[in-house]
């Protein structure tokens, strides 16, 4: 599911890309204090960053001079409201984000490379849909460069190694993606091996609405229950953080950013026609829109973001890593 503004982008896309994203996206609202802030190049987090993809549907990429990358990612000013944050960034529709955990791995959201259920060793479909474009965020100059980008920073997908959507318990969602090489002068990041105590103070970079690189800090978690392999936090999020790495204290990753509510990210502004994004205080409650009915969707445990925990994928990469 998307929202509004971006089921508005997705007419432009061919009616074959759409059925592949039928389930994408990643609900979620700003909890409190709106906490993105831009990755620069002076950004404690750009360590980060450097290790941190975006995923790019191929018919949002252009042949450039001299062999480069041109990105079509026009910004949202005349769609979102003025008032809002980096309504000027570029945005990239249907974006995804993932992240380096070995020289040619990337580990993101499922929903990002499969629609539902189980896939491994795939090569078609979402495989060959997306391609991973790093370095995606402001420079020196504050601009980040969509034109003319060097296509060594361009990776294709060799194989979905392995995918999982669930829509039934454990309601698992990630993927491991083995890129076409390995990638040079980025280090994987650290997934943690600590336990996430209850008051951790957690983290997050990726690409909301397919905008350059943001890390939205200081959020809590509002629920963990050892029966899901899910938490619920208020990272602020939105659609394009799907893949996202949750970082803790000591920027080792405790899950991935795979969805959350309220349903609704977008708001319409009738009077000034626009959109604007939906908020909630810092304990997920007294949404602008509110979900009145959580059941409908029993993968959810309360409003919030939705962080996949890490156990489930350890499995899976005990099983295919040397």
């Amino acid at each position: 599911m998307l929202g509004k503004k971006w089921a508005m982008k997705a007419l432009t896309l061919p009616f074959a890309a759409l059925l592949l994203f039928s389930s994408a996206g990643a609900h979620a609202a700003i909890f409190g204090a709106d906490n993105r802030i831009d990755i620069g190049p002076n950004n404690p987090f750009r360590s980060v960053q450097n290790s941190v993809a975006v995923g790019i549907l191929s018919s949002q990429e252009e042949a450039g001079p001299n062999g480069t990358i041109n990105l079509v990612a026009p910004s949202n000013e005349g769609k979102m409201c003025a008032t809002e944050r980096f309504v000027k960034d570029p945005s990239i529709t249907y974006a995804c984000t993932a992240f380096l955990i070995a020289p040619d791995l990337l580990l993101t959201a499922g929903h990002c490379a499969v629609n539902v259920g189980i896939s491994e060793h795939e090569t078609k479909t979402y495989c060959k849909a997306y391609s991973w474009l790093f370095d995606y965020a402001p420079g020196f100059n504050g601009k980040t460069q969509t034109q003319g980008i060097d296509a060594d920073k361009m990776y294709r997908c060799k194989e979905t190694v392995y995918a999982v959507n669930e829509e039934q318990a454990p309601y698992r969602d990630f993927a491991i993606i083995r890129l076409d090489r390995p990638v040079l002068g980025r280090a994987p990041l650290k997934l943690s091996s600590e336990a996430i105590a209850e008051n951790s103070v957690l983290a997050m970079v990726g690409h909301p609405m397919g905008m350059p690189a943001k890390v939205a800090t200081n959020a809590k978690i509002l629920v963990n229950d050892p029966a899901y392999q899910k938490m619920i936090t208020t990272l602020d999020a939105m659609d394009g953080n799907s893949g996202s790495p949750v970082l803790n204290s000591k920027r080792e990753v405790v899950g991935i950013l795979v969805g959350g509510f309220p349903s609704d990210t977008f708001l319409t502004d009738e009077k000034n026609k626009c959109q604007a994004l939906n908020r909630c205080d810092d304990n997920g409650l007294n949404c602008i829109q509110p979900d009145t009915d959580l059941k409908p969707f029993p993968s959810y445990q309360a409003v919030g973001s939705e962080v996949q925990k890490l156990e489930g994928v350890r499995e899976i990469l005990n099983r295919i890593l040397p």
